[in-house]
């Protein structure tokens, strides 16, 4: 199965993991945030008019706790 997305850089802080994501067909922005010590899984969230940078820092401040497990500010 094709995701619709490429990884473009990984995060890992402990059990905290966030994904730069590419859309392949649309060429926007996102971010997976999973937190392996919770049985929620991961998430991803979408930012069609933001940057690479907007999201690698989404990805930073999740690692770095500043978010929490629903990517809200913790």
């Amino acid at each position: 199965m094709k995701r619709d997305y490429r990884v473009i850089s990984e995060y890992m802080n402990g059990t905290r993991v966030a994904k730069t994501i590419l859309h392949r067909d649309h060429q926007y922005w996102g971010v997976i945030l999973e937190d392996t010590a919770t049985s929620k899984g991961g998430f991803i969230m979408w930012h069609p008019t933001k940057s690479e940078y907007w999201v690698e820092d989404i990805a930073e401040n999740f690692c770095q706790g500043m978010l929490n497990s629903e990517g809200e500010p913790a």
